[in-house]
């Protein structure tokens, strides 16, 4: 049952289909060359869906659902915050108390993982954040990062190195006790 109606405006000089409810201001937009705008009036050239904002520190967002009443399966927003615009990645039902897993930070050109505020080029926050590259040709792996107390390297799972914050550096070993320690086979 319908309580409200709902208005569609061809406007041919303009070049554009308008879509609002028949008492309030437009919704949508669709132009001639195919763009998508909505709430917004001001489409840009650059895109196929512009998505407008509720106030100047939002910008549009785009929630992808698995299934009417299913899952969030993911959440794209953009925002500005101290000055800084950003756009975040993240999961959840409720995207205003879920903490953004990809954060771009697009003033400064910085990627945070587990942060909302990346402070480097690539900055990495969790209990001991690693990084792992995989080399398809040799078959090896690469796992670096933050260890415990330490900075660890491996390769397809033995440790061969750890700097720890103590300057001592271990090869071979996991637990270096001097400022050089080797152990295992030459």
């Amino acid at each position: 049952e319908a309580t409200g109606a709902l208005e569609f405006t061809n406007y041919l000089g303009g070049g554009y289909l308008t879509f609002a409810p028949s008492s309030g201001s437009e919704k949508m937009r669709i132009t001639t060359g195919g763009n998508v705008g909505i709430g917004t009036t001001n489409i840009g050239t650059q895109s196929n869906l512009y998505l407008g904002a509720i106030n100047s520190s939002e910008g549009g967002q785009l929630t992808l659902q698995k299934a009417t009443g299913g899952t969030l399966a993911a959440h794209i927003d953009a925002y500005t915050t101290g000055g800084n615009d950003y756009m975040r990645i993240l999961s959840g039902g409720d995207t205003s108390t879920t903490a953004a897993p990809f954060v771009f930070d697009l003033t400064n050109v910085r990627v945070g993982i587990g942060t909302t505020s990346p402070s480097e080029l690539l900055h990495l926050e969790s209990t001991e954040p690693l990084i792992r590259l995989d080399d398809t040709n040799s078959g090896l792996h690469y796992i670096f990062g933050q260890d415990g107390d330490g900075f660890k390297f491996t390769t397809n799972n033995p440790t061969y190195g750890k700097y720890t914050f103590d300057s001592n550096v271990g090869i071979g070993t996991t637990a270096p006790t001097a400022k050089l320690q080797v152990s295992g086979k030459s």
